[in-house]
């Protein structure tokens, strides 16, 4: 099925079985299937035009240092602590900025959506999970982008919060923010539809937030779920996974670094 969000865009799942992973049914939405079976959502242009994601990237990087106060050599930025007195905290890492793996997020990344243990909507900023220093106690980031009628993605979303708490159990801390790219009737996202998919699966311990620009799609199309690892001492995106397998083996790794 296709949509007209400023850009053609084609609808689909990748389920498990399609990157020959086991315990899947193939799921199709869209209308075409590539040779390996998954479906992809179309964001670009053409092979000429700019992506969505890159689009996101370019306005989200344009100042991406902005905005914090700079002070002698080091250029660490200078705030107000909750006792009153001056913190320093450390800048945004430098780029180059993207997110395919090997890129450092863009600091101006924010959605509208619901924050781990939240019951009412609110502002996620990527920023909340910067942990240079892991003073904040992050151990990784796993960012799902995900849509609705979408088989793998359900699944998924099904697993997390057991999940959430079995990395807990193993002494991670390792937070996940869903971002949601469609509304249950194919339209654009929306903090409605945030709301509904945090309902549906009961997420209390996973942020949940409505994408409707596909912040983090580093091309032309994407295949959902998509799993993008992110290391919160750097901000580099580690790895880019399209399908659901059940484990996460390069975010577990970057938790064991960090922990």
């Amino acid at each position: 099925m296709k949509r007209i969000l400023g850009w053609a865009m084609v609808l689909g799942c990748v389920a498990t079985g399609c990157n020959s992973l086991s315990g899947a049914d193939e799921l199709a939405i869209g209308p075409e299937i590539d040779s390996d079976g998954a479906v992809g959502v179309t964001t670009g242009v053409g092979a000429g035009g700019a992506s969505s994601a890159e689009a996101s990237v370019t306005a989200a990087t344009v100042g991406a240092t902005s905005g914090a106060a700079t002070s002698g050599a080091s250029g660490s930025a200078a705030s107000s602590g909750a006792g009153g007195g001056p913190v320093t905290e450390k800048p945004w890492p430098s780029g180059p900025y993207g997110v395919a793996e090997g890129g450092t997020v863009p600091e101006g990344f924010s959605w509208d959506g619901y924050p781990e243990q939240a019951s009412s909507p609110g502002k996620i900023a990527i920023k909340d999970y910067f942990d240079p220093d892991g003073k904040k106690g992050i151990d990784a980031l796993l960012i799902v982008t995900s849509q609705f009628n979408c088989g793998p993605c359900y699944e998924e979303a099904q697993a997390l919060e057991g999940q959430v708490a079995s990395w807990k159990q193993q002494g991670y801390d390792i937070r996940v923010l869903t971002l949601i790219i469609d509304d249950p009737n194919d339209g654009e996202a929306n903090i409605g539809a945030a709301a509904t998919w945090k309902d549906m699966f009961g997420l209390t311990n996973v942020a949940v937030a409505a994408d409707p620009g596909y912040a983090f799609v580093p091309g032309s199309s994407v295949g959902t779920p998509q799993e993008t690892v992110v290391d919160p001492r750097t901000m580099k995106v580690v790895s880019v996974i399209e399908g659901y397998s059940g484990a996460y083996p390069e975010l577990e790794g970057i938790a064991a670094k960090n922990n």
